[in-house]
């Protein structure tokens, strides 16, 4: 077994810059995602409104719209707003079409919750907000820790937006970075295979740190009360 190809791409390349441009972006958005549709999903799973269904129905149509379709309108608000090969572009991107998704996820977790939960704690004098805080909350967190592992993995692995919209070689994350070692005429994949793995370890590590939650998010969307 040689490690020449990771003492390579470590020395000879900016993959730690990448790496750590993947860590910031896929991060934030995926955080930001996270406390958005926590209460999204709960408006839409537990409180009844006119249009709550097509509120719903509309998260999930922007699931089947391929990015390519709007990466390139996207490009060009970003470029007058001066978001163009920025980090917060890229976040703010991410958050685009993961918060669609988070809160989807999330919200089948919170319609099979049982009302009395919150009647309970509005009963002894909490508001709406303040039961969801004390009460729900620490009842989803399985589901949030899955929502958040899928969330992330959705925005660590992501390609197109990262390479229309970052144009500067030391702004690029992971995906369009390694993507990059691949020449007209030649191929290193050694190079690659190297830098594919390292950008699993960080999936590895966690899903054996949060994998009890996953379990148990997995789980409890699956049953209705």
């Amino acid at each position: 077994m040689s490690l020449n190809n990771y003492m390579t791409m470590l020395n000879q390349t900016t993959f730690l810059t990448w790496f750590i441009n993947s860590a910031i972006v896929s991060l934030a958005s995926t955080l930001i995602s996270i406390v958005v549709c926590i209460f999204g999903a709960y408006s839409i799973g537990r409180l009844r409104f006119r249009g709550r269904k097509v509120v719903a129905t509309f998260l999930l149509i922007t699931q089947m719209f391929p990015y390519v379709v709007i990466v390139i309108p996207l490009f060009l608000v970003f470029r007058d707003l001066g978001l163009f090969n920025t980090l917060t572009g890229l976040v703010i991107a991410y958050i685009a079409f993961t918060l669609p998704f988070t809160t989807w996820m999330l919200r089948g977790f919170y319609e099979n919750l049982p009302a009395q939960l919150e009647e309970a704690a509005m009963v002894d004098g909490s508001t709406r907000i303040g039961a969801v805080i004390s009460v729900i909350l620490p009842l989803s967190a399985p589901a949030i820790a899955t929502t958040f592992i899928f969330g992330w993995i959705l925005a660590w692995n992501e390609f197109l937006f990262a390479l229309v919209l970052i144009n500067d070689p030391t702004k690029k994350t992971l995906p369009p970075g390694i993507g990059s070692w691949i020449g007209q005429n030649t191929v290193n994949w050694g190079l690659i295979m190297a830098g594919s793995t390292a950008v699993s370890l960080p999936l590895l590590l966690l899903f054996v740190f949060l994998q009890r939650y996953l379990v148990e998010g997995l789980a409890e969307g699956a049953v209705k009360s």
